[in-house]
């Protein structure tokens, strides 16, 4: 029994609907296609070529307590030093939460966080204790 035009036109539309079901199915179930498991930290919200660039903020991190260490034992902050304490804590914080970030409001809040400890700073110049800095300017001019 002949099959009429419009019965194989249906089945030539039903085999085509299957094979590319089986195609995507190959494709979904294809290693390179799989999620990989979700990675912890501050690597899950970057792709692969920004994970390697992540790692220069925390070496900037640590290489940022040296000087704050040093500072400390300058007599002539004066009250400058309550900054430098406050700089120190706040790094700490920023390490961490960095670590422990995963989306992109995180981050713009540890960025927001470094801004203000700058122009923390930047008011925080005028407790340098001033008489031992004109002695200074003083003695160069002289």
């Amino acid at each position: 029994m002949a099959l009429s035009r419009r019965e194989r036109r249906d089945q030539r539309r039903k085999l085509l609907k299957d094979k590319r079901l089986d195609q995507i199915s190959q494709v979904d179930e294809h290693p390179a296609f799989v999620k990989k498991e979700e990675q912890k930290g501050f690597l899950k919200f970057y792709d692969k070529q920004y994970k390697k660039l992540l790692f220069i903020p925390f070496i900037l991190l640590l290489l940022a307590f040296i000087p704050v260490t040093i500072l400390f034992t300058y007599p002539a902050l004066g009250d400058m030093r309550y900054y430098f304490y406050l700089a120190l804590l706040t790094l700490s914080f920023v390490g961490v939460y960095l670590w422990k970030s995963t989306q992109q409001k995180q981050y713009t809040f540890l960025h927001n966080i470094l801004k203000l400890l700058l122009l923390t700073g930047v008011f925080c110049l005028v407790f340098i204790d001033t008489s031992l800095l004109l002695e200074k300017v003083i003695d160069r001019l002289n």
